[in-house]
């Protein structure tokens, strides 16, 4: 190939390389809007739900009004978690058990692989009276966390939903037993409170006693957790 080939070759590429750059930063950029809109909207529709809690307004055209803010916000970004898990636990609140299983079905499609929301799917099999498939979403949720726990042990996350998935399998004292080992960790304030809490959560059964409080604190609890790691 002759030199003046070579160079229209090398400007060729060169110009390719910065046309995909710009068009992977018009992406991120794109995204990061998303999620910003997201959040937002999901903020939104949180404080929404505060406020009617206390005026004990949490039904008809206000809550469908917070549905559908959390509906925006989850079209924005659908990767985001936060606003499935209210919308779950706002449709099992009323009942509406259907609409909440296609909810969380929604959300494992954007979330492949995900632990924290086989453990929430098997709870809301168990509400619905289908407990051979709620002990199937158990079993994969305790699979999928234990892969995570090999994979990079810096983060204490994944043994949370291990825990639960063994309380759930397995009964209380496995699922305390799957907590112990983070007693050992030099943890932060902050960390030392959230384990303190879900040996509380197990300790007190509420995960059974409350599917919509814990459905709801299992899947945002945890998603806040994840970047969140171990101090060493």
């Amino acid at each position: 190939m002759n030199p003046q080939k070579l160079t229209a070759l090398a400007i060729l590429c060169l110009s390719l390389s910065a046309f995909w750059a710009c068009e992977k930063a018009t992406r991120q950029s794109s995204k990061t809007k998303n999620r910003e809109l997201a959040i937002a909207k999901n903020n939104e529709a949180v404080q929404m739900v505060f406020d009617l809690r206390r005026h004990s307004n949490l039904h008809g055209d206000s809550l469908a009004l917070v549905l559908s803010l959390l509906d925006e916000s989850i079209q924005a970004d659908s990767s985001y978690l936060l606003p499935y898990s209210l919308k779950i636990r706002l449709l099992n609140e009323q009942n509406q058990l259907t609409d909440a299983m296609l909810s969380i079905d929604d959300a494992m499609r954007h979330s492949t692989n995900n632990p924290d929301l086989y453990l929430v799917r098997g709870l809301q099999y168990e509400k619905m009276q289908a407990p051979d498939k709620a002990q199937t979403d158990y079993r994969q949720a305790l699979l999928l966390s234990e892969k995570q726990m090999l994979a990079d042990t810096t983060k204490y996350y994944p043994r949370f939903v291990y825990a639960f998935a063994s309380y759930l399998l397995h009964g209380q004292q496995a699922g305390l037993d799957a907590l112990a080992p983070l007693k050992l960790l030099d943890l932060t304030a902050q960390e030392t409170a959230q384990l303190d809490s879900y040996i509380k959560i197990i300790a007190t059964s509420k995960i059974s006693a409350n599917f919509s409080h814990s459905c709801n604190l299992i899947i945002s609890k945890l998603y806040f957790a994840k970047n969140r790691k171990i101090s060493q």
